[in-house]
């Protein structure tokens, strides 16, 4: 026996009498097979995120219970067959949930440090390339980067 979760919506037309009788069904189905009603929650009359047969709002119920896993299906078949409820979903009741731990501080990388390498160390770095790319301005594109990269670092490793 396992702990489910079922979450259905009754029409908003059914009458209040009918209503309760929707929601007696699926309860006494439960009990019925030897299952167990853990929580009874009526949350009322909700609208719906998007239009659902035409209609905006519904009276929505959740149920905690246990239940044999066999009998599941049954009881979506059942609910199925029958016009009062709109939408039904059962989910299991997940126990013992593990938190999970904060991140540690990662270790830094070998990529982290290549980066780094290739930043601007200070104002003066960033004058002393651009006064280089004026100067290597007729060599090619790719030369002009290399050169620029290259000199760059030199000037960062000496200082």
């Amino acid at each position: 026996m396992k702990k489910y979760e079922i979450l259905f919506i009754i029409d908003k037309d059914v009458a209040d009498d009918k209503r309760e009788e929707a929601i007696e069904k699926v309860v006494s189905y439960i009990t019925d097979n030897n299952g167990e009603i853990i929580d009874l929650d009526k949350w009322g009359m909700k609208k719906y995120a998007y239009t659902i047969n035409f209609k905006n709002e519904g009276y929505y119920v959740l149920i905690k219970f246990v239940l044999d896993p066999s009998l599941l299906l049954e009881l979506k078949r059942r609910m199925g067959l029958n016009e009062a409820y709109v939408r039904e979903m059962i989910t299991t009741v997940i126990e013992n949930k593990k938190t999970l731990a904060p991140k540690k501080a990662r270790a830094p990388r070998r990529n982290d440090a290549m980066d780094n390498a290739y930043a601007p160390a200070s104002v003066d770095v960033v004058e002393n390339v651009e006064s280089t790319v004026e100067v290597v301005a007729e060599a090619p594109a790719t030369q002009v980067e290399e050169t620029v990269v290259l000199e760059a670092v030199a000037e960062n490793t000496e200082a």
